[in-house]
């Protein structure tokens, strides 16, 4: 191939897409304007901030529980006989892996249509005074349309990218029950319908241990007083200083919230929480720069409740599923100490060009990864909805 760039060969293709893909990991290009997305505060801050502790094993990660042991003191005098019980309440819950795969692939044809011509002659590569895809910067080389290639190549990477994001976002809030190739989602680890039924990992919910908060707000009239009910719940029963400090809602949820508890309303003249809008917004800022993840400007900070932000995704999730409970009206309770969502061996969205194939003109692209949704502590999350 001549080194005015007239032509490309599929190898080329194939080591370009490689190479470009390689250098969107190491600088982050963003040249397109991609409309529709909707950012994923909660899903970024579960990634890059995962703490939860837990022990990977095949195709698993295993929490250790261990509930009260419930064993009674004895009462002795004297000469009495001491009594002795060996209680061992520990047990393992283990959350299995699941395996994600969003595959595109590059039709030759559009490469053509724009502009660039292909060279079918693929013994063209390695003869002498060609471009040897073998050595490194050899996609530098020349200008013209090979810059229009590798602009064209950026932007389909990035396109892709994205909504790998998206979906991964949505698997992050469903609970993905009906299908045992994916993990179990928030939904199904902290269900909103019940939290007495159902399993958790590889264990039923029989055990309270097993159990988050659930409190259903009835009547938004006193609905300042449950969600520090619900506060109260979930932090009561942790010793390790940690407690509540996210809270993911839907838009329905979040305007109650203004309503009921920081602008007032004719039943409530005298909010409990917040009187002033603009405060509780200052302090949602300070909460979001201590955290370092970007959230949406619609969040504010409740006193003793933690970060109070909409999650833009929840909107998609009841267009697309219609649930039973609509996530818009819902409201999750995060300690994020004792929650994660995990990649298997940093197997976060890994990215796999598939060569040109003998017997068509296309470029296959693979973004492929694994992940686990996992809590190693259950009583200290919540989640509630209002009618």
């Amino acid at each position: 191939m001549p080194f005015d760039r007239s032509t490309v060969t599929t190898a080329e293709i194939d080591a370009m897409l490689t190479a470009t893909a390689a250098s969107r990991l190491m600088n982050g290009k963003n040249k397109v304007a991609f409309t529709g997305n909707v950012r994923t505060p909660t899903l970024n801050m579960m990634r890059g901030a995962s703490k939860s502790n837990a022990t990977p094993v095949r195709g698993a990660y295993r929490c250790h529980f261990s509930p009260p042991r419930g064993q009674r003191m004895q009462a002795i005098s004297g000469r009495d006989i001491h009594t002795f019980r060996s209680v061992d309440t520990l047990f393992d819950v283990d959350f299995g892996v699941g395996r994600v795969h969003l595959g595109d692939e590059w039709i030759h044809q559009q490469i053509e249509e724009a502009g660039v011509e292909l060279d079918h002659e693929e013994a063209s590569v390695t003869i002498v005074g060609k471009i040897d895809v073998t050595k490194g910067g050899w996609w530098t080389k020349g200008a013209d349309k090979f810059e229009v290639l590798v602009s064209l190549a950026d932007t389909k990477l990035q396109a892709l990218e994205l909504n790998y994001v998206q979906e991964l976002n949505k698997l992050f809030w469903r609970s993905n029950i009906t299908d045992q190739k994916l993990w179990q989602g928030f939904d199904a680890v902290f269900p909103r319908s019940s939290n007495t039924t159902g399993p958790v990992g590889n264990k039923n919910r029989s055990n309270p241990t097993l159990r988050h908060q659930l409190l259903p707000i009835a009547n938004t009239a006193d609905m300042e007083l449950k969600v520090d009910d619900l506060r109260f719940l979930c932090n009561k029963r942790i010793g390790d200083g940690s407690m509540v400090n996210l809270v993911p809602v839907g838009r329905s949820f979040y305007n109650a919230v203004k309503e009921r508890m920081i602008t007032g309303s004719n039943a409530v003249s005298t909010p409990r929480l917040f009187r002033n809008y603009d405060n509780a917004r200052q302090e949602a800022e300070t909460a979001k720069q201590k955290l370092g993840f970007g959230f949406p400007d619609d969040s504010i900070y409740l006193a003793g409740v933690g970060l109070m932000y909409v999650e833009p995704c929840w909107e998609d999730l009841d267009r697309e599923d219609a649930p039973a409970i609509l996530w818009e009206k819902s409201a999750a309770l995060i300690n994020t100490d004792h929650v994660s969502f995990r990649p298997t061996k940093n197997r976060d969205g890994l990215k796999k060009i598939h060569a040109t194939p003998y017997n068509q003109w296309v470029t296959r692209i693979s973004l492929y990864g694994e992940y686990a949704f996992m809590a190693d502590w259950l009583d200290c999350h919540g989640v509630t909805y209002i009618p």
